[in-house]
């Protein structure tokens, strides 16, 4: 099984089991049971709610090189199509914080979903995300990088799974896959920090 033992997942680490990992991907690929999940009316019923990365292969690689670590990534999506995320980020062992993200997702096409985000905020040292881009440190400048930092060019994902448990989709720049969990769900085997 997939995502049955509590294990932590490879955006901390544990690059040796991503081709198991993909290979399971691949299985779950070939038996979607969302048809079209790109579409909105067939991501609608399932999207709302937090979902929490489980499955990142280059975090990781981006993680080990940083001396960094990142984890929960978690994304908060709405019915409404307005979606924040929250990057809980570690570094170097002894300075921590936030960085999250807001804006608005929705369809390209069949197979094709997209992200747009409008504004970013940094919290650092803060032990839960806010939810206020003014509220955040430097708000301006972060807002301004993070504005300047978003290609929408690499915002379109291709999902290749989705239940009401788990979506897969492609990260465009890596062309990684990258699965998800829903929070509170029957694959949610992680804690919250």
């Amino acid at each position: 099984m997939l995502l049955s033992v509590p294990t932590a997942p490879p955006i901390a680490g544990g690059e040796a089991r991503v081709p198991q990992i993909d290979a399971v991907l691949d299985r779950l690929r070939d038996c979607n049971p969302t048809p079209e999940p790109g579409l909105k009316a067939s991501f609608a019923p399932l999207a709302a709610g937090t979902w929490r990365v489980a499955f990142a292969p280059h975090i990781a690689k981006l993680s080990s090189a940083a001396g960094a670590r990142f984890d929960p990534i978690l994304y908060l999506l709405r019915d409404d199509g307005s979606i924040t995320s929250h990057v809980r980020y570690t570094w170097l062992g002894f300075t921590d914080g936030w960085l999250s993200t807001v804006g608005k997702y929705g369809s390209r096409d069949a197979s094709t979903s997209y992200v747009e985000w409008e504004d970013a905020w940094w919290e650092p040292s803060a032990e839960q995300p806010g939810e206020d881009p003014d509220a955040g440190t430097l708000a301006a400048l972060v807002s301004g990088l993070g504005k300047v930092g978003f290609v929408s060019a690499f915002a379109n994902f291709p999902v290749e799974y989705l239940d009401a448990d788990l979506c897969v989709f492609i990260f465009p720049l890596s062309q990684t896959r990258i699965a998800a969990v829903r929070v509170g769900g029957r694959l949610d085997v992680w804690q919250q920090q």
